[in-house]
């Protein structure tokens, strides 16, 4: 189970200098996302903008597939 919460919290050993997304240098706040093979850090734009692609991406999916994607 991964967790979602700004800069200052408990892994902060984890966070990355550049951003997952645009690669920029990490500015604060930002956002931080571990998972159970990795974390990553966007900046808090970034993380707004790849929302948007991935619910995008399924939304294609669930179209092409003609199957609903339960959240």
């Amino acid at each position: 189970m991964a967790y979602l919460r700004s800069i200052d919290h408990p892994h902060h050993s984890t966070v990355q200098d550049r951003c997952f997304y645009c690669g920029g240098f990490i500015s604060y706040p930002a956002i931080h996302r571990v998972g159970t093979t990795g974390s990553i850090t966007l900046h808090s734009n970034c993380a707004v903008d790849l929302s948007i692609k991935i619910m995008a991406d399924v939304n294609h999916m669930q179209n092409d597939t003609n199957r609903r994607i339960r959240m």
